[in-house]
């Protein structure tokens, strides 16, 4: 059984937001960052269709060039810091609708990192007076009590 479908037309943007003295953008998708200092991760979401969607945002954590044969020396989380959770349920993103989401990170040593995000879609659908639905038969789970 299928339970998430993922998600091809959703715009997803992910960026640093700019601080004086802490972050320089060095190409449209590279920053320079210093350490030891709260920063702000902004995934931009845009919905170009026509209809209401549910999301799953999950924010994937990298390493960019490991050490000698693929072995990373330090835990990826001794390197890096997220002040919130890495994978988000969100609330309906409506048709055309475009949405922002901040998240607080904390570069802890000298590296480089790539961030990326990626999102799926649940299996909620609106059934009406204002209540959503699982998707799959016999749940009576609603919006409300998610």
């Amino acid at each position: 059984m299928v339970e998430t479908i993922r998600i091809e037309y959703i715009d997803v943007n992910v960026s640093v937001k700019q601080v004086e003295e802490q972050v320089c953008k060095i190409s449209p998708a590279k920053y320079l960052v210093v350490t030891d200092n709260f920063l702000t991760l902004v995934t931009m979401l845009m919905n170009p269709i026509t209809r209401t969607v549910i999301l799953l945002l999950r924010l994937l954590l990298a390493l960019r060039i490991p050490g000698a044969n693929g072995v990373v020396g330090m835990a990826l989380t001794i390197r890096f810091a997220f002040y919130r959770l890495l994978q988000q349920s969100l609330r309906p993103l409506e048709a055309r609708e475009v949405r922002i989401m901040e998240i607080e990170f904390v570069v802890l040593c000298k590296d480089e990192f790539e961030i990326s995000a990626s999102v799926v879609e649940e299996g909620w659908y609106w059934e009406g007076w204002g209540r959503w639905r699982w998707a799959r038969e016999g749940s009576e789970t609603g919006w409300d009590s998610y």
